[in-house]
């Protein structure tokens, strides 16, 4: 899988990679148990700071998607099989909000307030799992 950023974009790189590698893994370009390339490595191919990678995979790695196991490397996570699923629910429900004529910037914050509120949900249910 290769890589790509775009230092003159508003986007910090880290979100960047994080972005593309999300796809990536949802999408199944990148299958579950699929080492990742070294920190060091993908920042060296990519000329960027081997820290900038890191922040990547740490946000990856909270996000449930990739899993660090010190003196292994980065792996997808194996829990994330089911991506593909979800991902073509929702690639649906964007298709048919656009054939209805609803603007992208009103998808993008249909979706992003969909987030906002599952997130809560998910918080909620560990807070009285926890009590």
């Amino acid at each position: 899988m290769r890589y790509a950023v775009d230092e003159a974009s508003s986007v910090p790189i880290y979100e960047q990679l994080v972005r593309q590698i999300t796809r990536a893994i949802v999408a199944g370009t990148l299958p579950a148990r699929t080492k990742m390339p070294a920190a060091k490595e993908l920042a060296n191919s990519l000329d960027i700071n081997v820290h900038t990678v890191l922040h990547a995979y740490q946000d990856l790695r909270d996000a449930g998607l990739v899993e660090l196991r010190r003196g292994r490397g980065t792996i997808v996570s194996a829990q994330r099989e089911d991506f593909s699923t979800h991902a073509h629910s929702i690639h649906a429900a964007v298709g048919e909000a656009l054939t209805t004529g609803m603007p992208p910037a009103a998808i993008r914050a249909a979706v992003d307030h969909a987030l906002d509120q599952g997130a809560a949900r998910a918080t909620n249910f560990q807070t009285s799992q926890e009590g």
